[in-house]
């Protein structure tokens, strides 16, 4: 048994017995096309050697309330008393800020952002602040799911898979969400940006894929990812968020 047939894989909070298990229970829209940053991440964490006594929770879903949509973590993983948060990025854009989600909706968000808010002053022990409106609101309710995990050290990571796009906004970004809910002292955020490029493996089953049927691409894609070598990964640097002076 090799060592990535012994880490402690999870589907959100079903355990799975290897990673063509985990994979082949994901969603098929995880799969359509190898920009999504679904398929580095996992490409990415298959080539890691991984702590058996960790667990390694993919797409760990924490729920909003009434109507509104739950949050899914890409990656949780649970080491002792440590909880790590990692989301995965790529190719896409920058997604809306507090102010624009709240803009969109005809009222009755105030009471999900509140949510949010909630399970993050329970672990600071801060409000929510008045700048809140800059913020991604993807990254609070990633920061609010870390922070339902009882656990003494937290730890918030966007992982950006850098295949030559730009990616200083997500510092800035985080850098808002640290002023915003003053998490310095009780949560680690960090921005780990992985140096990123397909293999010729990797261009080759990208034009394949492109030129497929949609509905015939996740399996091509899922096949593809497991047999590995679809990117080369260079070594990650690690930046250390803290509140914009």
């Amino acid at each position: 048994m090799n060592e990535r047939e012994r880490a402690r894989l999870y589907l959100d909070r079903t355990q799975v017995d290897d990673w063509d298990s985990l994979i082949a229970r994901m969603p098929d829209k995880e799969f359509r096309n190898l920009t999504r940053s679904t398929v580095p991440l996992l490409a990415y964490w298959m080539s890691q050697e991984l702590d058996p006594a960790s667990e390694y929770h993919f797409e760990y879903t924490v729920p909003s309330i009434g109507r509104a949509r739950a949050s899914h973590t890409d990656l949780v993983i649970l080491s002792g008393e440590t909880a790590t948060a990692i989301e995965g990025k790529s190719t896409e854009p920058r997604y809306e800020t507090v102010t624009e989600w709240l803009f969109r909706s005809a009222g009755g968000r105030e009471h999900v952002l509140s949510h949010w808010a909630d399970h993050i002053s329970a672990v600071t022990g801060q409000p929510m602040g008045q700048d809140v409106g800059n913020c991604v609101y993807q990254m609070v309710h990633r920061l609010a799911s870390l922070c339902t995990i009882d656990r003494q050290q937290r730890r918030l990571v966007y992982q950006v898979f850098d295949v030559g796009t730009e990616h200083s906004s997500y510092e800035v970004d985080l850098s808002e969400l640290v002023a915003a809910f003053d998490v310095t002292d009780q949560i680690s955020v960090e921005l780990a940006v992985v140096p990123t490029a397909l293999t010729s493996t990797g261009r080759i089953l990208l034009e394949e894929v492109r030129a497929m049927d949609p509905a015939h691409r996740p399996d091509m894609v899922r096949r593809e990812l497991l047999l590995a070598g679809l990117f080369e990964f260079g070594t990650p640097t690690t930046t250390s968020i803290t509140a914009r002076a």
